[in-house]
């Protein structure tokens, strides 16, 4: 399942996890931190993501789509994050 967890009334990647444990979400960085000016928020969130599904059933992606505007260095911050 893909959507945006950012979004209000949308459930959490922990929620959707605990609910349908069975699926795989995909999604979790807001677009906000795929195109902000630094690459903060995207380490935020997917550390966020990465602790709420103990990165079991999580593919680590964008809400619906990456925006095109993001900024590469935002990308690579939260592929940082996931890393050991």
């Amino acid at each position: 399942m893909s959507w945006d967890p950012h979004l209000d009334g949308n459930p959490s990647l922990g929620a959707f996890r605990a609910a349908v444990p069975e699926r795989a979400a995909v999604g979790g960085i807001s677009n906000r931190a795929l195109l902000n000016s630094g690459p903060s928020e995207a380490r935020t969130d997917a550390a966020s993501g990465l602790a709420a599904t103990g990165g079991r059933g999580w593919i680590v992606a964008g809400g619906c789509t990456i925006p095109r505007e993001s900024r590469p260095a935002n990308i690579l911050a939260a592929q940082a994050a996931l890393l050991p």
